[in-house]
């Protein structure tokens, strides 16, 4: 992946249900929410409800972006569609403009329970 100046970042792409976040990652992840989205979560890793899922961007060991997502049945008319729901995304400050968000939703569109139709 390359930055707005061109150059080559290391960005790793967690995908991870919720009930396999470890103690660490959790706590991570409530810090980088605390910090973009101050007075919010008040301490915890979710606004209102879990999400089923985490999509995690790391850049070397430091968490960089993060992205819930929730799975859900809506019904349209008389048609029930499943839909994957995007929640808190965020990148750290001073890792904004790299490409990291864009990778978090490229992440998310290629993730298995996400298709049209």
């Amino acid at each position: 992946m390359k930055n707005k100046h061109n150059r080559d970042i290391e960005l790793i792409i967690e995908v991870l249900p919720e009930t396999q976040l470890t103690s660490a990652t959790d706590n991570a992840i409530r810090v980088l929410l605390d910090t973009c989205f101050p007075d919010t979560f008040e301490g915890r890793s979710y606004f209102k409800q879990m999400p089923h899922g985490r999509i995690l961007a790391w850049k070397d060991t430091a968490l960089a972006g993060h992205m819930g997502y929730d799975l859900r049945i809506m019904r349209f008319g008389e048609q029930l569609k499943g839909v994957f729901g995007i929640i808190d995304l965020c990148v750290e400050a001073t890792q904004r403009q790299q490409g990291i968000g864009a990778a978090l939703l490229h992440a998310e569109i290629s993730q298995k329970g996400c298709t049209s139709g």
